[in-house]
């Protein structure tokens, strides 16, 4: 990454649509996108109209749509890429060799956040009304296990090393960590107001949390469970995602049409990028090249090109409410 203190140095040039930016239309209210670890797909649930939006990713076009069960609101492929778990009640399993649905779990709840484990051997849903996280085994493809969490469980993340869950819990402002060995919360954390979307870093040494009410994003280091920062973004951050190296968090606003981008290694943002109207949901590709950004009150996903080579471009709205592209060597 480039150091802060190269920021002022940064050549901003106008431009009205920059050529490294797709829009793909998708289907009605998307809230949660995952990629396919082969970097082939990514897929999309679509909340009002009961569908998956897939997208090709090598052409930034959709290639199917998939009906699935009511009001799908969260999304998890398995590690081996072979199958996507996605719904509320019921969750549906799909096939990612033909794009078909294959199976129907009834998960006795309203799903909001899902979570696979590395091994891919359990499903992690949680569920705001009976204030739990169920575990769904996928060699059955059944709940085994319910979790009381308490009030308010949102969205969640797995560890890279698949010991931990980590669950947001936007009732309470609290981070509540699973282990997954034992199905038992072991750790609770106060995190900043209305935690809503999370990420880990790669390395596992910290979790991204997007708090709604608050406008900001808590750093958990995840060895002691301490809070070690809080970096103020956009009005309603809702989204998160890292990049594979760990280097930046990039945190969908959904009342703003933005992205804020912060540097890790800073704990800044670095940059603001412009989005669709009410970016719900954010997810980097697997090589790190792409952004995704759901647009919620649009229908649409916007794909911004965040690396090349040895370059970072960055789409960003001026003070004039204008576009322009930030090119950083």
């Amino acid at each position: 990454m480039v150091a802060l203190s190269l920021i002022m140095a940064w050549h901003i040039t106008a431009a009205a649509a920059p050529e490294f930016i797709a829009t793909v239309s998708v289907g009605d209210f998307p809230t949660a996108i995952a990629m396919s670890p082969d970097g082939a797909f990514a897929y999309i649930t679509n909340q009002h109209d009961d569908t998956v939006s897939v997208i090709r990713l090598s052409r930034h076009a959709l290639a199917a749509t998939i009906g699935v069960g009511n009001a799908p609101n969260a999304v998890s492929v398995t590690p081996d890429g072979n199958r996507v778990y996605a719904g509320s009640n019921p969750i549906s399993v799909i096939r990612t060799a033909d794009h078909r649905e294959v199976d129907t779990i009834a998960a006795g709840m309203n799903i909001y956040g899902m979570a696979v484990t590395p091994n891919g051997q359990y499903v992690y849903v949680s569920n705001p009304a009976s204030y739990t996280v169920g575990v769904l085994d996928t060699s059955v493809n059944a709940m085994i296990d319910l979790i009381m969490v308490g009030g308010g469980p949102t969205r969640m993340a797995a560890s890279p090393d698949g010991d931990f869950i980590y669950v947001t819990k936007w009732a309470d402002n609290q981070l509540k960590v699973i282990e997954t060995a034992t199905h038992a919360v072991v750790s609770t954390i106060s995190v900043g107001s209305s935690p809503h979307g999370i990420a880990v870093t790669p390395d596992g040494c910290y979790a991204c949390i997007a708090n709604r009410i608050s406008d900001t994003v808590s750093i958990v280091a995840t060895a002691d469970t301490s809070v070690e920062g809080t970096v103020p973004v956009g009005n309603e951050p809702v989204g998160v995602a890292i990049d594979p190296e760990g280097s930046c968090a990039y945190i969908s606003n959904l009342s703003d049409d933005s992205v804020s981008v912060i540097e890790l290694s800073t704990r800044t943002v670095v940059a603001t990028i412009a989005t669709g109207n009410a970016p719900s949901a954010v997810a980097v590709t697997p090589n790190g090249e792409y952004l995704y950004v759901a647009n919620s009150a649009d229908n649409t996903v916007t794909v911004i090109r965040i690396s090349e080579r040895s370059g970072l471009f960055f789409p960003i709205k001026t003070t004039t409410g204008k576009t322009a592209i930030i090119y950083i060597e």
